[in-house]
């Protein structure tokens, strides 16, 4: 399960997610849907610890993303449309 509480990511000078909530519980499938630059990648990255919260919470199977990152990478794993991102 993928439980993301009160999340918020300030980029630079500003937040670019802001108080995103949410539950992904194990076998369902989700999809996060919205136009470029809304915030999709970066909400993903946060799933796995690529990025960490500016505040709130990022849980992995009852692991917090800021306490064990290696632990959650070896869990989730991301595929990106370019290498770069």
């Amino acid at each position: 399960m993928i439980q993301v509480r009160n999340l918020f990511f300030k980029h630079e000078e500003y937040f670019v997610l802001t108080d995103i909530s949410l539950e992904i519980k194990e076998g369902s499938f989700t999809a996060i849907i919205g136009a470029n630059g809304s915030g999709k990648s970066t909400l993903a990255k946060h799933f796995n610890g690529l990025l960490l919260p500016t505040k709130g919470d990022v849980i992995v199977d009852e692991i917090n993303t800021r306490k064990n990152q290696v632990e959650i990478r070896k869990k989730v794993g991301l595929v990106f449309q370019d290498f770069q991102d």
